[in-house]
């Protein structure tokens, strides 16, 4: 009977030990996802902020080119005027 608890008694601290490291490799996979998740929030945050400012210049430019049609329509509205006059 005592060499049947000590095989029994061996198993279990061998099946503990596996579970013990696999519990260690877990950890370290999970602070990986971790630090990729991060990584990724950042990189998504740094593209947000990059295509707002894209956003922006993109208005500023319809801005400028809205300016410049207004002033060709003004030109030419004088130029008729000239003409006429």
């Amino acid at each position: 009977m005592p060499s049947a608890l000590v095989f029994l008694y061996t198993k279990v601290n061998d099946q503990a030990a596996q579970l013990s490291r696999e519990w260690e490799e877990e950890k370290k996979v999970t602070a990986q996802l971790w630090q990729a998740l991060a990584k990724a929030q950042s990189n998504n945050e740094k593209q947000a902020a990059a295509l707002h400012d894209l956003v922006e210049g993109m208005q500023e430019i319809r801005r400028v080119q809205e300016e410049q049609r207004m002033s060709i329509l003004e030109i030419r509205q004088w130029m008729k005027g000239k003409k006429e006059g």
